[in-house]
């Protein structure tokens, strides 16, 4: 008698999946976030506009000008996130 009453019961087994369950959502929720950022960072650099666009005149122009520290989207695209949605291309 009492053996049975120093064994103490087990969780529930579903407390596990659900931990399992939560810390995946959070890692690639982090993924996500982190490549989204990523991509946001290489898609506003002045060199990709020139890659994606015919804009390779333009871009060696801007290249050998005195302003050529600044980025293309700097000037060439309105501040706000409604913006950013429309110009960023969809297909890379």
């Amino acid at each position: 008698m009492e053996e049975d009453q120093n064994t103490l019961p087990s969780p529930p087994r579903y407390r596990y999946k659900l931990i399992k369950f939560m810390t995946l959502a959070v890692l690639f929720l982090a993924l996500l976030t982190s490549v989204g950022f990523i991509g946001l960072e290489t898609t506003s650099n002045s060199k990709f506009c020139s890659s994606c666009h015919e804009m390779k005149p333009e871009y060696y122009t801007w290249k050998a000008s005195t302003h050529s520290e600044v980025d293309c989207v700097s000037c060439h695209i309105e501040p706000g996130p409604k913006i950013w949605q429309r110009t960023k291309p969809m297909d890379s």
